[in-house]
């Protein structure tokens, strides 16, 4: 048994100033993914097959999804580029 004789509690990512990590497990449906990211259906499924998007899962023959942190990940991704985006703008 390991026990610590530290009281400084364990560093979390918004105490040690770093962007937040999605540790979310499951799976969304297509409908649930769009409600995140406000896409068309089609657009989605362009994305996925371009390599924009993650790959599906499928969970049996009539149902697939995605992976919850390769969602939140994708939407991390576009938030990051949005922010660069700002930055760059703010300094020209």
């Amino acid at each position: 048994m390991v026990t610590s004789t530290s009281n400084t509690p364990p560093s979390t990512p918004a105490m040690s100033g770093e962007p937040p990590k999605h540790t979310c497990i499951g799976f969304y449906r297509l409908s649930q993914v769009l409600e995140l990211i406000p896409i068309g259906k089609s657009t989605w499924w362009v994305w996925v097959s371009d390599g924009r998007a993650p790959a599906p899962v499928k969970l049996s023959q009539s149902v697939t999804a995605w992976r919850k942190d390769e969602v939140h990940a994708l939407i991390d991704k576009f938030a990051n580029e949005r922010a660069s985006k700002i930055k760059e703008a703010a300094n020209v």
